[in-house]
């Protein structure tokens, strides 16, 4: 974890190029349209960095978590926590909803059990990260001086999964596109949503898994 926190410490991307902007900014508007519906209840938002998703996440009970003190005191919300994923800082059953966005490919797969111990009974954990089946492996997303390791449906099978899908389906020579950001926003996205329909293989995958009791 000490590897990981001193990254994303660090983790700026002011200067990076436009169209990796572009690209980030389009894959969290698909995630915001996927998750704005689904969390509900007492939240709490595992891995939250410096807030990307605040904006539908402001006018509920939520807690920020992150284990990057630096990326929390960019963070616009209120209840803030720096900590360790491993080791949570709630009592048992707590959550109605925990909320986990590109953050498992950084971690061992146990830290799914700590995520579940925390949620109430029937709770839901949110789960959205690389997909390792996708046939979309766009370097932005897969290339890091840190571990990650894309995820896989096949990592949950003993889980109780209760919703799934795979989005972002834009192939990686679409950068050099010029107006990008224009042609993702306006044209592919309704194309990405059609795709989402039918294949599990896109860059991204979000999993619901329910808590049993």
């Amino acid at each position: 974890m000490k590897e990981i926190k001193e990254f994303y410490d660090k983790w700026d991307l002011s200067n990076a190029p436009r169209y990796i902007k572009i690209l980030i900014n389009y894959a969290d508007s698909l995630i915001r349209e996927e998750i704005k519906d689904k969390v509900e209840g007492f939240i709490l938002d595992a891995g939250t960095g410096f807030g990307a998703f605040y904006d539908i996440l402001k006018d509920k009970e939520v807690i920020y978590l992150d284990i990057s003190l630096n990326l929390l005191k960019k963070h616009k919300g209120d209840k803030k926590i720096c900590a360790n994923l491993y080791y949570l800082p709630f009592k048992n059953n707590c959550f109605d909803t925990v909320l986990c966005i590109n953050v498992l490919e950084h971690l061992d797969l146990k830290v799914v059990d700590e995520l579940l111990r925390v949620l109430k009974p029937n709770g839901k954990l949110i789960i959205v990260g690389i997909n390792r089946d996708s046939i979309i492996k766009e370097e932005i997303f897969n290339v890091f001086p840190i571990y990650h390791k894309p995820i896989s449906i096949k990592d949950f099978k003993n889980y109780k999964i209760v919703y799934k899908k795979s989005f972002y389906f834009v192939p990686s020579f679409f950068k050099i596109i010029p107006f990008l950001d224009k042609f993702l926003f306006r044209f592919w996205k309704r194309i990405d949503k059609f795709l989402s329909k039918y294949s599990m293989r896109g860059e991204y995958i979000i999993l619901i898994i329910e808590k049993e009791e």
